[in-house]
C-alpha cells in the first residue's frame, strides 16, 4: 500500500515486516509472485524494493538480488520514463536478477511463474552488448516485447522499434529445391543461411534477396 499510495512510512508495520520476513515463506509462491509483480508495475517502485530489502524481506523472495541488481532497477526505471515506454514487472524483475539464464530459469520456476513468463525472463537474462547493432533484427528475432526488455536493461534506445511490424521473408524453401538443391536439411540451411543475411542487411527486398540466394548457391 506505500508503494502504491505514497503514504508515509508506517513504523510499527515496518517492524512487523522486518521481525516477520521469514514467514513469507509459508505463502504460496504463486501470491508471493504475483504481489511481487504488482509492486514491479507500479511507476516508481524502487524506493520500496530497497526497504524491502534493507527489512530482509526481498532477500526471502529474491536472495539472488544484490546491490548491482538493485541499481539497475533503478537505472531501468529511469530508461523506460525518458523513452516513454509503458514499464512492465517481467522486465523490472528481470532486473534484479543476474543476467544469467540458469539462475533467471531458476527463479522462474521458484516463482511458479507461466510458461510465457518464464520464457521472458530466460531471454532478457540472455541480454548482450550486440543488441544494440540491429535492434530491428533483435525485434525480428525475439518480438518487440522481449527486444525492447533486452535494449532498455542495457540503457539502449528501444523507441525505433516501438509498434514495428516485422516484414515477412520473401524466400520459400521450395524456391531453393526448383533452384536444384534436393530437399532436406540442405535446403533449411540455405534458407538459414539467406534469412540471417537479409536480417543483418535491414530486410531488403526480394530482389535482394534472390541475389542473396544466388551467391549462397555459389558457394556451395
Amino acid at each position: 500500500f506505500q508503494a502504491r499510495f505514497g503514504a508515509e512510512l508506517d513504523h510499527e508495520a515496518i517492524t512487523a515486516c522486518e521481525e516477520l520476513a521469514g514467514t513469507i515463506k509459508g505463502l504460496s509462491r504463486e501470491r508471493v509472485a504475483s504481489e511481487l509483480l504488482r509492486i514491479l508495475e507500479l511507476p516508481s517502485p524502487h524506493d520500496t524494493i530497497a526497504l524491502m530489502d534493507k527489512l530482509g524481506v526481498l532477500p526471502v523472495i529474491l536472495p539472488e538480488t544484490q546491490p548491482r541488481e538493485l541499481a539497475t532497477l533503478e537505472a531501468l526505471i529511469e530508461v523506460e520514463s525518458a523513452q516513454d515506454i509503458a514499464p512492465h514487472p517481467l522486465r523490472r524483475l528481470a532486473a534484479l536478477i543476474p543476467p544469467i539464464k540458469p539462475i533467471a530459469e531458476a527463479i522462474g520456476t521458484r516463482l511458479r511463474l507461466s510458461r510465457k513468463q518464464r520464457e521472458r525472463l530466460v531471454v532478457a537474462a540472455e541480454r548482450s552488448q550486440d543488441d544494440g547493432q540491429n535492434p530491428k533484427g533483435l525485434a525480428y528475432r525475439l518480438g518487440l516485447d522481449s527486444a525492447s526488455d533486452r535494449l532498455l536493461l542495457q540503457g539502449m534506445d528501444a523507441q525505433g522499434i516501438q509498434g514495428w511490424e516485422a516484414p515477412i521473408f520473401p524466400l520459400k524453401g521450395g524456391e531453393i529445391v526448383a533452384r536444384g538443391v534436393d530437399a532436406g536439411p540442405e535446403v533449411a540451411r540455405i534458407l538459414q543461411a539467406v534469412q540471417k543475411r537479409w536480417i543483418d542487411e535491414g530486410f531488403p527486398d526480394a530482389a535482394r534477396v534472390e541475389a542473396m540466394l544466388t551467391k549462397e548457391l555459389d558457394l556451395r
